[in-house]
């Protein structure tokens, strides 16, 4: 690497655009007052378990997990792929999320881990997104007040 190389701002991945979506955030209500009370390694199983689920309820939905958040799930229905109902395919998700986390908190044989419930937010608008940061460093995101709303 030649010392201009080091210099040289990192171009950016892709191009993004404005386009309407839905997007869905979910996390776990109470997490942290769970998470203390729990063996740390029982907690990172059981948290696993839970994105691993709602990941795979956006999956079923068409959706695109956008990002991972602490204890929380960023979705997008609508990009990078569009569909006429990308605002009920979102609810119906969310539906299930709920479904989903109630079946794995009633599961779970610790009284801490059977308090684990899913909070869902969806709001639906023109959003900007597209892949932010370098060719090395990227993810998809947004930016609009749209994703920040259903997070509120």
């Amino acid at each position: 690497m030649s010392a201009s190389d080091a210099t040289t701002p990192a171009r950016p991945a892709a191009s993004s655009e404005r386009r309407p979506i839905t997007v869905l955030f979910a996390d776990i209500a109470g997490s942290t007052a769970i998470a203390e009370r729990m063996d740390p390694e029982d907690w990172t199983v059981l948290v696993g378990e839970a994105f691993r689920r709602m990941n795979s309820t956006v999956e079923r939905y068409e959706g695109t997990v956008a990002r991972l958040m602490g204890d929380g799930v960023l979705a997008f229905f609508g990009a990078p792929t569009a569909h006429e109902d990308d605002p009920e395919r979102a609810v119906r998700c969310g539906l299930d999320m709920v479904r989903e986390i109630d079946a794995l908190s009633a599961a779970q044989k610790s009284a801490d881990a059977h308090s684990l419930r899913v909070r869902v937010g969806i709001n639906s608008g023109p959003v900007v997104v597209g892949v932010v940061g370098t060719e090395t460093a990227n993810e998809y995101s947004s930016s609009n007040r749209s994703t920040s709303a259903c997070s509120s």
